[in-house]
């Protein structure tokens, strides 16, 4: 089976990627302005909850900040939730085989197979090889991978999103100075837009 294809494609976003603030935030608002549709299962939640703590152990609330981002992550998008039972991923995707889904990861399979979604993005694309996944039309990209695809098919759009979070921070940031502060997690699609060259000349 091959991957689905859809005007305006259905992601999962996987916990590794949500634990990114500056990457979640662009993210996020690309999902409000429609450019992709979101979605993330229970454990992927627990996820993120579980682990936001620790990396930003700075603040001393930061099990009550990562509480609150979950919660507002839920309020944001109440459609994203799925019921990401793991019976719901077919058992030869799993196991530890090797062209497996990696055991710990397919609750994100069993999250894109309930969304009916087409991409899973995640920073751990080894743990979702690509034979194993094309069997139920699904394909896992990196952040960077993902937002370089929608600069790519809407790139004005995208130019309107990084405005929109730049104008939105205290202080607020020039679309140069977020750059910088995403490029550690999205470097390809930061060059694409430093480059201002055409989407369609860009390699993914």
């Amino acid at each position: 089976m091959t991957a689905r294809v859809e005007a305006v494609p259905r992601a999962v976003l996987d916990a590794n990627v949500l634990l990114q603030a500056a990457l979640r935030d662009t993210l996020l608002r690309a999902a409000e302005a429609a450019l992709y549709v979101p979605y993330w299962g229970p454990t992927i939640l627990a996820e993120v909850e579980h682990e936001l703590p620790r990396l930003i152990a700075r603040h001393t609330d930061a099990v009550q900040r990562a509480a609150h981002l979950v919660n507002q992550l839920q309020l944001a998008f109440p459609r994203a939730l799925v019921n990401a039972d793991l019976a719901l991923a077919p058992m030869e995707l799993v196991g530890l085989a090797s062209g497996q889904i990696d055991p710990g990861d397919a609750h994100v399979v069993a999250a894109a197979l309930a969304a009916h979604a087409s991409v899973i993005v995640t920073e751990n694309v080894r743990h979702f090889p690509a034979t194993a996944l094309a069997s139920v039309g699904v394909v896992a990209v990196t952040a960077d991978q993902f937002l370089l695809r929608l600069w790519k098919r809407v790139p004005q759009e995208i130019i309107a999103v990084l405005e929109e979070q730049g104008a939105a921070l205290h202080p607020p940031r020039s679309r140069e100075a977020l750059l910088g502060t995403l490029f550690r997690g999205a470097p390809k699609f930061v060059a694409a837009i430093q480059s201002h060259q055409h989407p369609d000349r860009i390699q993914p």
